[in-house]
């Protein structure tokens, strides 16, 4: 068993303080950051930074939204509120692939909306140029669409609505395979080129009995 020498406990606390002080003090200071975070031996207390949920709530990890998402969030909801002057801000103003990404995912996110997607017809088919076309009569192209969708064919892809009310059916077979008094309404309303008000009203009509069938 040995005994310590007086003063070595005094020169050994000396040596400690030296010892500490001569640590560069960017490294003392993170010392004394942390131990502001473990003033306890208690778990619980302890700060946690690396949980999943607290890098879920700060966004880590996570699919940040591209452009083409933000345009085909605000391309539906441009739909959804029948805001055509809104949708020239983003059709008529982006390149043609660009373009075509944004018109096929808001068709996309629109798919079980057939009200909005067929409003999305007539806005491409200039049927709706501004917000006080909305308040017509009669929306031809518009309940054709929603005539087409109703029956299973895919607007943009089975048919697509073109400037000047029109629509061009892209998938004939598609088509043909249609119940009869469907094919008879499209095909009259396509007959129909320059038509009064009140032909175009007996149409309108004559389309919205078939979608109530």
């Amino acid at each position: 068993m040995s005994a310590d020498r007086p003063g070595t406990k005094a020169k050994a606390s000396k040596l400690a303080r030296k010892d500490k002080l001569s640590v560069p003090p960017f490294i003392q200071r993170g010392k004394e950051e942390r131990s502001l975070f473990h003033t306890t031996p208690n778990p619980a207390k302890i700060p946690v930074f690396n949980t999943p949920t607290t890098m879920s709530g700060k966004g880590f990890g996570q699919r940040q939204p591209t452009k083409n998402d933000k345009l085909v969030e605000s391309a539906v909801r441009y739909c959804h509120k029948r805001q055509p002057e809104a949708l020239d801000q983003i059709f008529d103003n982006l390149p043609v692939k660009l373009n075509k990404q944004v018109l096929d995912g808001t068709v996309a996110a629109l798919e079980k909306d057939i009200d909005s997607l067929s409003w999305l017809c007539g806005y491409f088919a200039s049927e709706i140029n501004s917000t006080s076309d909305n308040d017509k009569p009669y929306h031809p192209i518009t309940l054709l669409s929603k005539l087409l969708i109703k029956s299973g064919m895919q607007p943009f892809v089975d048919f697509m609505p073109y400037i000047g009310c029109r629509i061009s059916i892209l998938n004939n077979d598609k088509f043909e395979a249609l119940p009869p008094r469907v094919q008879a309404a499209v095909k009259e309303a396509f007959d129909v080129v320059e038509t009064s008000g009140e032909e175009a009203q007996r149409i309108n009509d004559a389309l919205l009995r078939e979608l109530e069938v």
